[in-house]
């Protein structure tokens, strides 16, 4: 029995092997499949099943790998909204901040403007006024009237009181150039911070386009205020002189009034007062609207002696005078840093003393009345401009205003008359944009240092002011000579 079983266990796992084997040899379309597992002594069910059937496809599927094939990307994806969408980083936080710093520099620019703007029609207001008054009492007195006639009286108290304005406006000036510096400083800090900003990590390419633009809005705001102190300083010195000329007419044009007689401007105005006025002739504004800057005069030259009645002989000194020339550019010391170097607080005074800046005054000895000597020929002595001091304008934050206070101070404590002149220098090296950048540049640092003179109470007749470029140079300069 047990026999048995093992033959029919052999059979049965032969034969559909032997089958398969047979249906594959005789066709190559038909395949054996599987039959389910049969339960445990179900002999109903084969147990290969053969079929001509196609595969099905989910075996292929399993049985095969296919390529996977990526989707198209297109452009819009790349440079669209997909891409470029809202995004908060350190950067754009940042510049929430310089905007709001930006709103409150542009509001403050507006004041000053619309300040300097109101200020300068009141002055204009008030000039008009005054020089109506004045019109008046002069064209009274040209015709004739009568001594302290009550009417132009009358007139002389409003063109006083409004020369008195346009004094105590003076005060308002000086105010509003303190406020445009203190602004200046402030939109320069905030130039530096956007500039900074340009190396923070984290920052799109949003960002850095908003900082251009910001940082453009910013040098505007900066250009804008210069021209403002520029301007307040401008009309600071020429109300300052229009107040000195017009106070000595006034008090001429008191005593016309009194006396009922024209006599014309003031003798105050006149370009000299003195021998050593007349050597400086050359420094007056005639000389300066024509292209010459103020010059020292040469040392009298002696003339021969004059033969005398009785044998005796005299020597009579006239003084000989040199014809305004051009400024001559000669190197200058370098003002570095504060404190000032000792060379200009120490032994500038004594170097400018000497007999060929400020030459005595012609000394004439007593004589008896003789016939006018003729004078020697002149022979031409040449005067150069002696340097001052020398600011290199290397950075943008040069401390010069008190060096240059104090070296301007020894030399007006020992020459009140001395006349100074601004050289503005800048690098002839590279192309023609690059030139009239550095131009502009050398040319605003003199403004800086006009501005700074006028501060300290030089007086705009007392400075000069001119351009220069040099291949040596390799940052802007600014020379002030002496005269």
């Amino acid at each position: 029995m047990f026999n048995t079983m093992i033959r029919f266990v052999a059979l049965r796992s032969i034969v559909p092997v032997m089958a398969a084997v047979m249906v594959l040899g005789t066709s190559g379309l038909t395949y054996a499949q599987e039959a389910a597992p049969q339960a445990e002594g179900d002999t109903s069910r084969p147990v290969l099943v053969i079929s001509n059937s196609p595969v099905p496809k989910s075996i292929l599927e399993k049985a095969y790998s296919y390529p996977v094939q990526g989707r198209d990307i297109t452009p819009a994806e790349v440079v669209g909204s997909a891409y470029y969408k809202p995004t908060e980083t350190m950067v754009s936080r940042k510049l929430r901040d310089l905007k709001s710093e930006l709103a409150i520099l542009q509001d403050k620019v507006v004041i000053l403007s619309e300040a300097l703007a109101k200020l300068q029609r009141q002055n204009e207001s008030q000039a008009a006024s005054y020089f109506a008054a004045v019109a008046t009492i002069n064209t009274q007195l040209q015709v004739g009237t009568t001594p302290g006639n009550p009417r132009l009286l009358e007139r002389f108290s409003t063109a006083e009181q409004s020369l008195e304005t346009l004094a105590a406006r003076l005060a308002d000036f000086n105010d509003l150039a303190i406020d445009a510096s203190k602004v200046a400083t402030e939109a320069s800090f905030l130039l530096d911070s956007a500039r900074a900003t340009y190396g923070l990590s984290g920052a799109i390419e949003e960002d850095h386009v908003e900082l251009a633009g910001m940082e453009d809005k910013i040098n505007t705001m900066i250009v804008l205020v210069e021209r403002v102190l520029n301007t307040v300083s401008d009309d600071i010195s020429r109300t300052s002189a229009y107040l000195t000329t017009e106070r000595d007419n006034l008090r001429t044009l008191s005593l016309a009034v009194a006396n009922g007689t024209l006599y014309g401007q003031s003798l105050a105005d006149r370009p000299f007062s003195g021998v050593r006025d007349i050597r400086k002739l050359a420094s007056s504004s005639h000389a300066r609207n024509a292209g010459y800057a103020p010059y020292a005069a040469p040392a009298p030259q002696v003339a021969a002696p004059t033969a005398l009645m009785g044998g005796a002989t005299a020597q009579y000194q006239q003084p000989q005078y040199q014809q305004p020339q051009p400024i001559a550019y000669a190197p200058a010391p370098v003002l570095e840093d504060m404190p000032m170097p000792e060379t200009f607080i120490e032994d500038a005074p004594e170097a400018m003393a000497s007999d060929d800046m400020f030459p005595e005054e012609p000394v004439m000895e007593p004589m008896p009345v003789v016939a006018e000597p003729t004078p020697a020929p002149a022979a031409p002595v040449a005067q150069d401009p002696r340097p001052l001091v020398k600011i290199r304008f290397d950075r943008s934050d040069v401390d010069f205003e008190q060096p240059l206070y104090m070296a301007v101070n020894e030399v007006l404590n020992r020459y009140p008359d001395a006349s100074f002149n601004v050289v503005a220098l800048h690098s002839s090296i590279g192309g023609a944009a690059e030139t009239a950048i550095e131009s502009t540049r050398s040319r605003r640092n003199a403004q800086k240092v006009i501005r700074t003179l006028s501060q300290i109470g030089v007086s705009e007749g007392q400075i000069g002011v001119s351009y220069d470029q040099s291949p040596d140079v390799d940052a802007n300069e600014v020379h002030v000579y002496i005269y």
